[in-house]
């Protein structure tokens, strides 16, 4: 019997981990598969033959393209090279810019292209689509309403469940986890992003906004590494801030916090799950907040909104270090009423309706 090959493409650290799990499925369902490609330390610890690392080098922005014009170049032509060993399929995991490249040339070259976590053509260039129909034989949506969006664009589509879902589906927290999370004031957790530049982006606000909370909440600090511990603990240093640095405990945090600032992403769907009250935050670039709010085509860039298809946590997308902003829209989700009762009950509306894996329609 044929070995299966199958080449993988995952650009972030967040790709790198779903598609690691996603590996390690294959492997429990057909032995005699071999996985290589672009992608990660988790895809490689999950069998993968890692032929460009490309997931550590997460770019962020319109700057930080072009900054990394020379990596991507590279990561291209390996990428190009291990699609000529002809495997049976490509498996490419979001990074949109970058993956629907490949998924072009690798229809040109006549090997099936499977597109796991779609690119968001839903919330902006909604143009992309038509290339995706082209290019792309497969989608596995992870998003509820993805599915009849792109199947009404004649892509083949089908709704997998989030892999949030089930990573987080067995997750108990251990007697001593909650004994050195649990404190006697309400807890705050922070979570910056996995990016570097994010945390450099969005840490800062968010301890300005502790400090200014001051005394009657604790607060603990999420890092996915010690690479972003070291980078968290530089910032609080120069900031004059020693709030504790959780490593590789996002999940126990999330789970005992009374409230989280958060940067965009997929911790916010974290968080939902938990159903944490929150404010969302993604500061960048000016540049890339200008372009990024004039091709956006939806209300809402945070997950919990763009579910429930209205605002349900406070989101806010900043150019400058208004940390003001946030500060003000946590007041009333800290105090036990009306608002934080309201947002904590639409936060487990959404999470029941992703659980059961309805199929809503984002109007």
């Amino acid at each position: 019997m044929k070995k299966l090959s199958l080449f993988f493409c995952a650009g972030e650290p967040s790709g790198d981990s779903h598609g690691a799990k996603l590996i390690q499925a294959l492997q429990r369902l057909c032995s005699e598969i071999h996985c290589y490609g672009l992608g990660g330390k988790k895809m490689a610890q999950a069998g993968m033959e890692v032929v460009f690392p490309l997931a550590e080098a997460p770019i962020m922005g319109v700057w930080g393209i072009f900054s990394h014009i020379p990596t991507l170049s590279r990561a291209y032509e390996v990428a190009l090279q291990g699609m000529r060993r002809h495997p049976d399929a490509v498996v490419l995991i979001d990074y949109p810019g970058f993956n629907l490249q490949l998924a072009r040339v690798a229809k040109n070259w006549g090997i099936p292209v499977i597109y796991y976590i779609a690119p968001q053509v839903w919330a902006w260039w909604q143009s992309r689509i038509r290339r995706i129909a082209k290019r792309v034989d497969k989608m596995l949506v992870i998003l509820p309403f993805e599915e009849k969006f792109f199947q009404q664009a004649g892509i083949d589509a089908e709704y997998v469940g989030h892999p949030v879902w089930d990573e987080l589906s067995s997750f108990s927290l251990t007697d001593s986890e909650r004994k050195e999370l649990v404190s006697t004031t309400p807890l705050i957790g922070l979570f910056p992003g996995s990016r570097t530049k994010e945390i450099r982006y969005n840490l800062p606000l968010f301890l300005q906004a502790a400090r200014k909370l001051g005394e009657k909440y604790s607060f603990a600090i999420a890092a996915l590494d010690e690479k972003r511990q070291r980078e968290i603990s530089r910032i609080q240093k120069s900031m004059g801030t020693h709030y504790p640095v959780l490593v590789g405990k996002t999940h126990p945090l999330m789970s005992v916090s009374h409230f989280a600032f958060v940067t965009s992403g997929t911790a916010t769907l974290e968080l939902l799950f938990f159903q944490i009250p929150m404010v969302v935050c993604y500061r960048a670039d000016p540049i890339s907040i200008a372009v990024g709010k004039r091709i956006l085509a939806i209300p809402y860039f945070s997950l919990p909104n763009i579910l429930a298809g209205e605002q349900v946590v406070p989101e806010f997308l900043l150019s400058s270090d208004n940390w003001q902003t946030l500060w003000k829209a946590a007041l009333p989700l800290l105090e036990e009423g009306e608002e934080r009762k309201k947002c904590i009950k639409n936060l487990k509306k959404v999470s029941q309706s992703l659980a059961k894996k309805q199929k809503p329609s984002y109007n």
